[in-house]
């Protein structure tokens, strides 16, 4: 069961499109996290997967949650980094 809401098909697509053509790395494995939990890989699968702390798995997921317009999200993932 995925662990962030359900991404219709588009998005997902745009997501991925974005993940991979974004130069921004940071961005990227932003937009992957997501994916991967969309997947229904847990926070800590992710984390591990990413070598990150699961606490930032868990912030960028309720970004995304907050903020589901597209735009806004990535606007503010690539202003974060």
């Amino acid at each position: 069961m995925p662990t962030t809401p359900a991404i219709d098909s588009d998005e997902r697509a745009l997501l991925e499109q974005l993940a991979y053509t974004t130069k921004d790395k940071k961005t990227a494995d932003r937009i992957r996290i997501i994916l991967a939990l969309e997947d229904g890989y847990r926070p800590a699968d992710v984390a591990r997967i990413f070598r990150l702390d699961e606490d930032t798995v868990k912030k960028w997921r309720n970004k995304f949650r907050k903020r589901r317009l597209l735009t806004d999200w990535l606007a503010a993932a690539t202003l974060a980094s």
